[in-house]
């Protein structure tokens, strides 16, 4: 049987094919074992960076806490100090009321004792 025309060539070109696809799996097994690789990488950073974050959000809270109780102290002192303003303030308001309470009792004393006497 004769060789058909142009089967050599096609032989060749299915052989370069061949060599083609069997490197790109090649290639392709080596890019999956660079992905499980990356994966994994990117995994092992996560897990240890999520101690490292888990550590910082603890810390935060803490100073936060600290900062808030802080603040709160700080509140308190204020508010004992405008309780105690305004019981001064307060006392010296009687004193007061109490104080122009007797001027108007002496005035309409003396207001009384003017009429009587221009009587």
């Amino acid at each position: 049987m004769a060789p058909l025309p142009g089967l050599e060539s096609v032989l060749q070109r299915l052989d370069a094919t061949v060599h083609h696809i069997s490197y790109c799996l090649v290639s392709c097994l080596d890019s999956a074992d660079t992905m499980r690789s990356v994966l994994q990488e990117i995994r092992d950073f996560r897990a240890e960076h999520k101690v490292d974050l888990n550590k910082l959000k603890e810390e935060i809270k803490r100073d936060m806490k600290s900062e808030l109780e802080d603040m709160k102290q700080e509140m308190y002192q204020k508010l004992s100090a405008n309780s105690a303003l305004t019981q001064a303030h307060e006392t010296r308001l009687e004193e007061v009321e109490k104080r122009i309470d007797e001027v108007e009792t002496v005035n309409m004393a003396m207001s009384d004792a003017l009429i009587k006497s221009m009587k």
